[in-house]
């Protein structure tokens, strides 16, 4: 039994590795996705970002919400029983800007688990020349655990360790057809070291940046810029189409992989879904129900 807990062990913790950072060599947090929307549109949402998952993708869009909402999302990366990613977050509108909360939850059962929690702020501010403009900011604990378990005789418990972290966004809308849109993730470098020796894993600080161009009332098109899991420049792009404003249809583009979905849209909720295709890895699915909370502010 303690021979195939072991082998459990390490097999799940090089697939989640592999599965998050591609090399395992990199760093834990590496690569956060979440909400079914965003994914679905290959990740292309820095210069949209108008639901509560904005307090990661770009806490500047929190300032052009004006309804309480919650935001629960659930993604099961490659169909890996023991791994599961849950993400659930909440924007409250305010006099002063929009306040949000989230937690973010990667979990290898009875292995390794990541969990982020953010608080952010998010709000409007006029600059000369040219006009109104969405900045915010999400104030991050992330914290590493393993769990204990016992290899050739000797128990081994690397415990967990809790590091903080800043992301600042700032999204802006030119014209009614135009939004930029650019996160600054992970200031100040938390480091992670549960081996003495091992020289730490770095959550490295990145710049995302998008822009967005809304055909119509119905239609937008999203191209965004991030490192990908080889730490190279990618290039992801994003589109969505909606049909009387109850469904919606997306695809997206991220590296070497193919985001799709759809969007059920009611009054009270809003369900969205996707899927994204991989080479190697084979088949992932996401799902995410949004519920707006009371009239607009």
């Amino acid at each position: 039994m303690k021979i195939a807990r072991t082998f459990r062990f390490a097999a799940c913790l090089a697939a989640g590795v592999l599965l998050v950072t591609g090399d395992p060599a990199e760093a834990y947090f590496d690569r956060m996705e979440v909400g079914g929307r965003a994914l679905s549109m290959g990740s292309a949402f820095h210069a949209i970002a108008d639901d509560p998952s904005a307090i990661h993708w770009n806490p500047g869009g929190l300032a052009n919400q004006n309804r309480v909402a919650v935001l629960f999302n659930h993604y099961r990366p490659y169909i890996i029983n023991d791994l599961a990613i849950n993400y659930i977050a909440a924007a409250y509108p305010t006099r002063f800007g929009t306040l949000g909360a989230s937690w973010h939850h990667l979990g290898l059962q009875d292995v390794q688990s990541e969990d982020a929690f953010a608080l952010a702020w998010g709000g409007k501010t006029e600059l000369p020349s040219i006009g109104a403009v969405g900045i915010g900011a999400t104030v991050k604990l992330l914290r590493v655990s393993y769990s204990q378990f016992t290899a050739r005789a000797e128990s081994f418990d690397y415990g967990s360790q809790t590091k903080a972290a800043l992301d600042v966004g700032v999204l802006y809308r030119p014209h009614a057809k135009v939004a930029v849109g650019a996160t600054l993730r992970n200031l100040g470098n938390p480091e992670f070291d549960f081996i003495d020796g091992n020289g730490g894993s770095p959550v490295d600080t990145e710049f995302e940046s998008g822009l967005a161009y809304y055909w119509n009332e119905s239609s937008v098109v999203s191209i965004g810029t991030a490192r990908n899991k080889k730490d190279e420049l990618a290039v992801n792009i994003g589109g969505e189409v909606r049909f009387y404003d109850v469904f919606a249809l997306r695809s997206g583009l991220l590296d070497d992989e193919f985001w799709g979905g759809f969007g059920l849209i009611a009054e009270r909720w809003q369900l969205d879904t996707g899927f994204v295709t991989h080479k190697t890895l084979g088949v992932s699915f996401t799902s995410s129900l949004t519920i707006p909370i009371g009239g607009e502010r």
